[in-house]
């Protein structure tokens, strides 16, 4: 008898709990559909892979009027080598191609590496290009010229030099959309207050 009392005692408790943790709470449903809205007008976009990240930035230096040279370094082709054509002397630049940096944001070592690659070579500038940001602000000092360009300027790049590229960078991950294809911001939710008994 007591087993009966006992057990139906703790399947009310249980019940309780699942109701106060999976109950329609109206704040809760609020926020749920806010995001889900979100979601339809910015949907989650696949990143970019870093062949097509790579033949972008090949596509979009050439149209800046670079000639790829060579490929040096990593066996992934992410480092080339450009070339501005000048009567007197030809002028290098080391480029590296982040396509998938860790965490989307491409860190301060990287930009390190770059600028003593550009050393190395003895290049007149190094650019680093990536659809993400690019974490740069402790990096005071550096004696070589180094051109940042982050998801945001690369994206103004393409649509002034290859401006029929904007729809198909569009549908990556990391380069902002335009603000009218963003939507209009979603609003806070506010708690509904209950009354107090």
């Amino acid at each position: 008898m007591i087993a009966v009392v006992v057990f139906g005692l703790l399947v009310g408790a249980l019940l309780v709990v699942l109701l106060a943790r999976y109950g329609t709470n109206p704040a809760v449903v609020a926020a749920r559909q806010a995001e889900r809205s979100r979601f339809r007008r910015n949907p989650v976009r696949p990143p970019i892979t870093p062949t097509r990240m790579r033949a972008l930035a090949v596509e979009l230096l050439t149209a800046m009027g670079l000639r790829i040279e060579t490929e040096p370094g990593e066996p992934d082709g992410n480092r080339l080598l450009a070339v501005r054509d000048d009567p007197f002397q030809p002028t290098h630049y080391v480029v590296f191609v982040e396509a998938a940096p860790p965490g989307d944001v491409v860190d301060p070592a990287r930009i390190l590496e770059l600028a003593e690659t550009v050393k190395s070579e003895r290049a007149a500038a190094g650019i680093l290009m990536t659809p993400y940001e690019i974490e740069a602000d402790p990096l005071p000092g550096l004696d070589v010229g180094l051109q940042l360009i982050d998801g945001m300027r690369l994206r103004e790049l393409v649509a002034e030099h290859l401006p029929l590229r904007l729809r198909e960078i569009d549908r990556y991950r990391g380069f902002p959309l335009p603000a009218a294809e963003q939507g209009p911001p979603v609003p806070p939710v506010e708690p509904t207050p209950h009354p107090v008994a």
